[in-house]
């Protein structure tokens, strides 16, 4: 019986290996399934288990370097699930070893406290020694899953619904076998003292594993949520796309009619009258229409609308736009996503800001890059929070900024997010080469 729950608390130490290696990297191979990660833990755990068995109840220092050998051995091993540098691997068998040593001796006190079983001459009753090991690994996922619990908080993965789930079981489980009625069967009944923590043991691996599926549940809702809204972004922009077609329509139709005004004019020989009328209709037209024409469609919309929002809502505009429809590296639709979001953004900023100042550069950069550049006044208020690295945020000013990377990284941009001296700016380029190009669709 012993033998069995020997052998056990391999698996056990295998499903606390796993926990802690997801927990503190998450970078499994693509191509190997968590079954398989699982899988090979167990295998490795057990055959460890298999080749220490002798030293069962052995506590000399010999013992304990094999043991802790075959351990360094078989945490490195497990490592090559994961995508990994040779400096996280060894920080991961090292801290896991340091851990595992730590919680190793305090279950050697609690046991022995409980018990009044020590040491001697290098032994300890077998009933002991395994008895230790279900402790230690009991308390080491407490404290693996106290881990996940704050490092995932800090990566603001879980919820603090979610953290708290995680961590009360495994919490109650020690004070259920710490309590004297438990305890005090560790003398009476040893093994089925070691049953009880075995069964504890399953009972927080399932709690874990119940709690990880509805953690994913919510992320797959998040995710969707996500989609949806980004979804509802790139509407928006064509919708701006059609409203400055629109606009053109009008533009035409307004300017053939003053043609023909200026037509009928000429025929009664009315020059005077022609020279107050184009003024008043040069000054009608500029005030109605943003005079864009790069020859790029996503641009010209876009732009020109962004004109007419930020002269309507008393924000000062400095536009600098020098391109070549036929040399832009990036395709109308794409185009229309990262022009769309970042002036939206912009816009956005600049509400409430005392004196608010956009600027606009669109341009190629000699005959290797295209560029695009947009700052905006931003001086955060007493209530807004401070982002230390914005290069990888993914939200800010009310606007997402992921659709944004993803269409830059189709085509092989750089993407810089800046906030320095109240002025938030972000700068793209995209190279390429202009000897053989053709404009994508």
């Amino acid at each position: 019986m012993l033998t069995i729950l020997d052998y056990i608390t391999g698996v056990l130490d295998a499903v606390v290996m796993y926990i802690y290696y997801q927990t503190l990297y998450d970078k499994r191979r693509q191509d190997v399934s968590s079954v398989w990660v699982i899988t090979g833990c167990i295998v490795t755990e057990i055959a460890y288990e298999i080749m220490t068995h002798f030293l069962l109840g052995n506590t000399s220092q010999g013992a304990f370097y094999l043991r802790s050998l075959l351990s360094i051995v078989t945490y490195f091993v497990l490592t090559y699930f994961y995508r990994l540098k040779l400096q996280e691997r060894v920080f991961a068998v090292v801290s896991i070893m340091i851990i595992s040593f730590v919680f190793e001796d305090g279950s050697y006190y609690l046991v022995s406290h409980i018990t009044g079983v020590k040491d001697q001459m290098d032994r300890l009753p077998d009933w002991s020694f395994v008895a230790i090991s279900y402790v230690k690994g009991l308390i080491l996922l407490v404290a693996v899953l106290l881990f996940r619990a704050v490092w995932k908080r800090k990566e603001r993965v879980h919820s603090k619904m979610y953290s708290l789930l995680l961590i009360i079981i495994p919490l109650l489980s020690c004070v259920l076998f710490l309590m004297p009625p438990c305890s005090e069967m560790i003398v009476s009944n040893p093994q089925f003292y070691i049953t009880l923590m075995l069964f504890l043991f399953v009972i927080n691996v399932v709690n874990y594993v119940l709690l990880g599926n509805v953690l994913k549940a919510e992320e797959l809702e998040q995710k969707n949520q996500m989609l949806d809204d980004q979804l509802l972004r790139q509407k928006q922009r064509y919708d701006q796309l059609g409203e400055a077609y629109r606009d053109i329509r009008s533009f035409v139709h307004d300017t053939k009619k003053h043609f023909n005004c200026i037509n009928e004019c000429v025929k009664r020989k009315e020059y005077d009258v022609i020279t107050a009328y184009t003024q008043e209709a040069m000054a009608d037209l500029e005030s109605r229409y943003a005079t864009v024409n790069t020859g790029c469609l996503a641009i010209d919309a876009l732009v020109s609308n962004f004109m007419l929002q930020t002269r309507s809502k008393g924000i000062q505009l400095t536009a600098s736009l020098k391109v070549e429809a036929q040399r832009v590296p990036v395709s109308d639709y794409h185009l229309a996503i990262i022009l769309g979001n970042l002036l939206d953004n912009a816009l956005n900023a600049c509400q409430g800001q005392l004196d608010p100042k956009i600027v606009l550069k669109i341009q190629q950069v000699e005959n290797n890059a295209f560029a695009i550049y947009i700052a905006n006044t931003y001086v955060p208020g007493p209530d807004d929070k401070v982002v230390q690295n914005l290069d990888e945020i993914d939200f800010i000013h009310g606007y997402g900024l992921d659709n944004v990377k993803k269409s830059v990284r189709a085509y092989n941009g750089i993407m810089r997010v800046k906030h320095e001296q109240d002025v938030y700016s972000v700068a793209i380029v995209f190279p390429f080469d202009a000897l053989h190009y053709i404009r994508p669709l």
